[in-house]
Formats: structure tokens, C-alpha cells, sequence
């Protein structure tokens, strides 16, 4: 009996070893998974200060190699002078491209560990000027200029949720002939802005000698937001439908634009619409009878330009939105675009038109730089839409609801990735 019990104590005494070491380990591993935990959750922390340090200075009106330098020494400060990578704009996720956006890359060994050995750490950050969803509900920035926002015959503008401002200094900025405008605030920066006899035409009273608002989406000439990416070649669209004929079209990079007349129902699919117009090109242009529809839950941007683009053509196709049907866009609601449901290269000049008697769904931020929209529709339009134009001139009668869930609204410095 004796020797069976010597037998069993030492058998005791390898299982508690074994335990014994089994605890060490897992206790080793546990230590090298917080130390690894620690390190990561450090070089994330700079990363993204490092990404917003750099997206304030581009928000403030810096330029690219100055929001880098900020990045770089933000990251310095917290013990990263080494291993960190500055791009602007980044060169991957959903800013890729945007010059409004700063990303940050930080890469670092992990000092030894007892059971993994040494580790690089990899980290990730992305911050920009993102969308607020807060703004004027129609902005017109020409600075300079008698009648940048013009109102003739019956044309009337009623804008709900946020108000209007008009940038021009000119003291006849505004003009009503007898139309009038409703909105929660008028502001004008001339002085004081508007002919005496539209004094009561502006409900209520326009505020005169306002300070003007910047362009959301330009803060300088290195730092704007950029037109897409081209992408996947498309030839135009010139079509004439004597029917309801069904014209679905997908995203790309439409080489002359798009043009559809007569009664087609045209379908987009959720995406990027490149319209490469110029010379006798197209621009995007829905006439006759024609109605327009998005397929799927995303949004569309389309995006005006020239010929040449992304060089700096100046002769473009026109927006022509002059049918008796149905338009129906809404903008994506993520992406450097997001909230912008139509945009128009900076150097292209024509005129976005909204013409005849069809019904208008526009949802987003309408982005003219260095054009006019003109609505001359016979009907009453009511869009959520927000329009950044250079000028705004009407006849027909527009109803605007700022509603911050569909446009872009102003942009503010955030981490998105």
C-alpha cells in the first residue's frame, strides 16, 4: 500500500507541474497580447491626432505640404518620428483622391515579447473636411456684381429649414422685379444689397453688410474638392425615344455626355456619371417627354466636365433639364461626395438649366462653382436640394428644404477611417 501511495505522489507532482507550466504560459501569452494591445492602441491614438491635426490645417485654408508637416510633427510628439507615412490626398479608402483628406500610415516594431517574438504594428488613419449636413440653404458666391441673385416676371424662392446668402457686395446684389423670397434669413453683403422697392419683398428683412461665407467645397486652389476619378470608358448617349422606350444606363466616364429626348425612360444605376462634354457634346441634357429614375438604394453624382478631363478644358456640355417628365436624383450619402447630387467642373461656365413642366426630385447639394442655375420651370418646384452656385436667376416659383440627412451642407475636420 505504502509503495502505491510513493507511485500516486509522484504522479501529483508531474500533473502540478504541468499545470503549473500550462498557467505560466497562458499568463506569458496574456502579458505579450496586452503588451501587443497597448502598443497598437498607442500608434492608433497618433495616427488619428496625427490625421487631424493635418485635416484642421487643410480645413483652416493650409495647403497640402503644410497639413503634412503638421501630421508629421503631431506624431512626433507622441514618440512617432519614425516608421509614419503622410499622404494628401490619401491613396486609398473611400477619400482616396480628395486633397481635403489626410491620411496617416504608422508602422512599428513592438519591442520583444517572451513568447511571439518582435512584431510590427500596422495603423491606419483618415481625417478631413467631411460633410456637416449644417449651411445656408442656397449659397451664390460670386463676390462682385449687380443682380448674382435675380428674380424676374412671377419667379419667387422660398427656402425652409436654414436661410439664403448671397456673397456679392453690390448694393443691388439682389434683385426682385415682383417676386419675392421667404426663408429664415436673408443675408447680402452689399449695402445695402437689394433695390429700395424690394424692401418688402424679402421675408423677412434681408440683414445688409453680411459677412461673406466661403465655398464649403473650395478653400484654395491646391485645396478643392477634386472632380471624380475617370473611369470605366463610356461612348455617348444621343437617343431619341418614339416610345416609352427603356434606356438603362450604369456608371462611368461618358465621352461626349448624355443626351435622351422624346419619351425614354431612363434608369441609373447607383454610381459616379462622368459627362466628358465639349464643342458640340452633350453635357447631360433630358428633353421632350423623357423621365429619370435611379435603380437601387444608392445615390448618383453627376459630374460635368470637359473633353479633356481631368485636364482643365473650358468648353463643356450643358446640364438641360428641360422635360414634361419625372427627374428623380438623389446624391450618395458616403464618399468624398457624398450629399452632392450634381456637380460642375470649376472651369466649366454654362448654365444648369431647370426648365418646362415636368416635377423635379433633386436631393443634395447642387454644385455650380462658376455658373448660373436658371430655373425657368412653369410649375412650382419643391426640392431638397441646396444649391452653391455662382448665380441664381429664376422666373418659376422653387421651394428649398434644407434637410441635412440629403445634402452636403458645409464641411468640418472628422476622422472617417
Amino acid at each position: 500500500m505504502t509503495a502505491f501511495r510513493r507511485a500516486d505522489d509522484g504522479q501529483a507532482i508531474v500533473l502540478i507541474s504541468a499545470v503549473i507550466a500550462v498557467l505560466l504560459l497562458a499568463v506569458g501569452l496574456a502579458i505579450d497580447a496586452g503588451q501587443l494591445y497597448v502598443n497598437r492602441r498607442a500608434a492608433q491614438n497618433a495616427a488619428d491626432s496625427a490625421a487631424w491635426a493635418g485635416a484642421v490645417v487643410l480645413f483652416d485654408g493650409g495647403n497640402v505640404s503644410q497639413a503634412k508637416s503638421a501630421a508629421n510633427a503631431d506624431a512626433a510628439k507622441n514618440g512617432y518620428s519614425s516608421g509614419i507615412t503622410v499622404n494628401s490626398p490619401p491613396l486609398s479608402g473611400n477619400a482616396i483622391g480628395d486633397p481635403f483628406f489626410v491620411e496617416v500610415s504608422i508602422s512599428q516594431a513592438v519591442t520583444p515579447t517572451f513568447f511571439t517574438g518582435s512584431r510590427t504594428l500596422s495603423v491606419r488613419a483618415v481625417a478631413g473636411a467631411t460633410r456637416t449636413g449644417t449651411g445656408d440653404g442656397m449659397l451664390v458666391t460670386r463676390s462682385s456684381g449687380s443682380t448674382t441673385l435675380l428674380l424676374t416676371g412671377n419667379g419667387a424662392l422660398g427656402v425652409t429649414s436654414s436661410g439664403v446668402q448671397v456673397n456679392s457686395s453690390a448694393v443691388d446684389a439682389i434683385s426682385l422685379d415682383v417676386g419675392n423670397i421667404t426663408a429664415p434669413y436673408t443675408r447680402v453683403v452689399g449695402n445695402p444689397g437689394f433695390a429700395y422697392n424690394d424692401t418688402g419683398r424679402i421675408i423677412p428683412a434681408a440683414t445688409s453688410s453680411a459677412s461673406s461665407v466661403a465655398d464649403p467645397f473650395y478653400a484654395s486652389a491646391t485645396v478643392n474638392l477634386p472632380g471624380p476619378p475617370v473611369s470605366s470608358s463610356k461612348a455617348a448617349v444621343d437617343q431619341t425615344c418614339a416610345s416609352a422606350a427603356a434606356v438603362p444606363l450604369t456608371p462611368g466616364t461618358f465621352t461626349g455626355g448624355i443626351r435622351v429626348q422624346g419619351s425614354c425612360q431612363v434608369t441609373l444605376t447607383a454610381g459616379v456619371y462622368i459627362l466628358m462634354g465639349g464643342g458640340s457634346s452633350l453635357g447631360f441634357q433630358i428633353l421632350g417627354s423623357s423621365t429619370v429614375s435611379i435603380t437601387g438604394s444608392g445615390g448618383v453624382l453627376i459630374f460635368n466636365t470637359s473633353s479633356s478631363w481631368p485636364g482643365t478644358g473650358t468648353t463643356c456640355g450643358s446640364i438641360d433639364l428641360n422635360t414634361t417628365g419625372s427627374v428623380s436624383l438623389r446624391a450618395q450619402t458616403v464618399g468624398s461626395y457624398a450629399g452632392i447630387v450634381i456637380y460642375q467642373d470649376r472651369n466649366c461656365t454654362g448654365s444648369m438649366r431647370l426648365e418646362n413642366s415636368g416635377t423635379r426630385t433633386l436631393d443634395g447639394t447642387i454644385y455650380l462653382p462658376n455658373a448660373t442655375l436658371i430655373a425657368t420651370q412653369t410649375n412650382t418646384l419643391n426640392l431638397n436640394a441646396q444649391p452653391v452656385v455662382l448665380r441664381y436667376s429664376a422666373t418659376g416659383v422653387v421651394n428649398l428644404t434644407f434637410d441635412p440627412s440629403k445634402v452636403a451642407g458645409g464641411r468640418a475636420p472628422a476622422l472617417i477611417e
